[in-house]
């Protein structure tokens, strides 16, 4: 069911509902609303249908003046009313956040504007707000707004980090990891962003960054705001088998290699080849050993501490880690 089968659905229940009844249905569908003048205007319209439905002897006026034109100057107030309802303070696509006291400074994404604000929140969740709600306790996302550990996004789309902190001289951003769509996953702080060009990251993007992070081996520590690696433990075989393109040493490959081996045992006892089967398991790739790691990473962090970060260096670094198994 979909929100406009749910609103009619309200609607329904509204006709018939109590006043306690009615404020949490307002409460989830502000549409519901109605203004005590909306509300005394609707019932004066009522009161002269049904008076001019009962006059008598040809009379057709109320204390000298014509019904019709009193049921017309109420209608029209409803008309003059649309024409002067408010004009929303945000736009679609902005990011904004509530700024009033006593409650959480949570930031929402104006999704949809109607005769109230559609939204939607950092972890994806649909609500609705009231422009009167909004335009006395709200206000437009800026990076002053950004804490420690949030996820941002550049407006191009193209960058996703974990924001750490920023200068109100330069204006310039620093991130703990981050990722480019072309680049891709950089595990390393980097304070050359333009703090300008971010806003909030959406579910979908929030989900994108932590999905590379993990494909590079990588997990995020909310609390200590930490990048951690995973242990080669926790990675599943379908981790590996993404991390490496090809298959991952299986169960199935483990069986076939100790049948050949008990086979081999059983029927010839050839140390040689049975010492050459057991150890293709641990050769089933090459990896690099902590010293060229550790020669890398000296000139890896070198030119991410001058220079932008290089896609091809950052690309190698991550394949390195890859056959490294980290």
């Amino acid at each position: 069911m979909d929100y406009k089968e749910k609103l009619e659905k309200a609607k329904r229940l509204y006709e018939t509902a109590n006043a306690d009844q009615r404020y949490v249905l307002e409460s989830l569908f502000p549409e519901l609303k109605k203004s005590e003048d909306e509300k005394i205007r609707k019932v004066l319209i009522d009161y002269f249908k049904r008076y001019k439905e009962q006059e008598e002897c040809g009379i057709k006026t109320f204390y000298g003046i014509p019904t019709d034109n009193i049921l017309a100057w109420l209608e029209k107030q409803g008309e003059q009313k649309l024409a002067d309802k408010v004009k929303p303070k945000f736009h679609e696509g902005d990011w904004i956040i509530r700024n009033a006291e006593g409650f959480k400074h949570n930031t929402y994404l104006v999704t949809e504007i109607k005769d109230y604000y559609v939204c939607e929140e950092l972890k994806g969740r649909r609500v609705t707000f009231t422009f009167n709600d909004v335009h006395k306790n709200f206000k437009l996302w800026d990076i002053s707004d950004a804490k420690d550990g949030d996820v941002l996004a550049s407006k191009d789309k193209e960058d996703i980090l974990i924001y750490k902190s920023h200068s109100v001289i330069d204006l310039l951003l620093t991130s703990h990891v981050s990722f480019n769509k072309k680049e891709g996953f950089c595990p390393r702080q980097y304070s050359a962003w333009d703090s300008n060009e971010f806003i909030p990251a959406t579910k979908e993007q929030r989900d994108l960054l932590f999905t590379k992070m993990k494909e590079a081996g990588y997990e995020w520590d909310t609390e200590n705001k930490q990048l951690k690696k995973i242990s080669q433990r926790m990675i599943s075989a379908e981790a590996k088998e993404a991390m490496y393109d090809r298959p991952a040493w299986s169960e199935e490959d483990e069986k076939e290699l100790n049948s050949c081996i008990e086979a081999i045992e059983a029927c010839y006892k050839w140390d040689t080849m049975v010492n050459w089967l057991k150890s293709l398991k641990e050769r089933y790739t090459w990896k690099p050993s902590d010293e060229q790691i550790h020669a890398f990473e000296q000139v890896y962090d070198w030119y991410n501490d001058n220079f932008a970060p290089s896609e091809t260096l950052t690309s190698l670094y991550n394949d390195l880690k890859k056959l490294k198994g980290e």
